[in-house]
């Protein structure tokens, strides 16, 4: 018997998915530019942005080169206030 396929939770999946939509319009690109960048598709970017997919460590690696910040950024427990901030151009202050 196997062992059963394991999920991150929906709190993890959900701020990760935050963040990513967050820097990624911070850095002015659309879903399809992103997996552009990354190699992915703009489905496969939609789906993380949603919270609907497990996402491996080479996925946040190739996602927070193309987004110029760190894989921590992308993880960051943040504020409304923090979340907010990233679509004034304050983004220096969370990468970079």
């Amino acid at each position: 018997m196997g062992k059963p396929n394991r999920k991150a939770s929906t709190g993890l999946r959900k701020r990760v998915a935050a963040n990513l939509k967050a820097l990624r319009k911070a850095e002015g690109h659309t879903q399809r530019r992103l997996g552009f960048l990354c190699g992915f598709s703009k489905t496969y970017v939609s789906n993380i942005e949603q919270g609907t997919c497990n996402v491996t460590l080479a996925t946040l690696e190739a996602l927070s080169h193309a987004l110029d910040c760190t894989e921590a950024d992308l993880l960051m427990r943040r504020s409304r206030t923090d979340s907010r901030a990233l679509y004034s151009s304050e983004k220096s202050s969370f990468c970079g």
